[in-house]
């Protein structure tokens, strides 16, 4: 399983090009279907929507910088990585119907969160 890296981190590219993951995306390619990063370019940063790039996740990079990561992201980062995993297996419409129960996974109230309401 390929490692995700967190929002915010920093990789190389070849000898030159240094990007920040700013978010992800899921990306087709013919029948191939996978997550992508969504990049910016470092030190730049965002100038515009064209400074967008993406990338898919198994592309070879060095990480520079790791981006924060707590319990909560972790866990993300662990289920978008399975999701790629199940997405280079799966259609187009299972892939979205996952992306779907990930998003209700990440909307429910953490346990801590329901213990300060009490």
């Amino acid at each position: 399983m390929q490692t995700v890296h967190p929002i915010g981190t920093a990789i190389r590219v070849g000898d030159e090009s240094t990007f920040v993951v700013a978010g992800y995306r899921l990306h087709e390619e013919g029948d191939m279907t996978g997550l992508a990063y969504l990049l910016i370019p470092y030190p730049l940063g965002y100038l515009d929507e064209r400074s967008f790039c993406s990338s898919t996740i198994d592309i070879k990079h060095e990480v520079l910088f790791e981006g924060y990561a707590d319990d909560v992201t972790r866990a993300y980062l662990m289920r978008l990585a399975e999701l790629d995993e199940k997405a280079r297996q799966a259609s187009y419409e299972d892939i979205m119907l996952l992306m779907e129960a990930l998003r209700l996974y990440l909307d429910e109230p953490s346990e801590e969160e329901g213990d300060a309401d009490e």
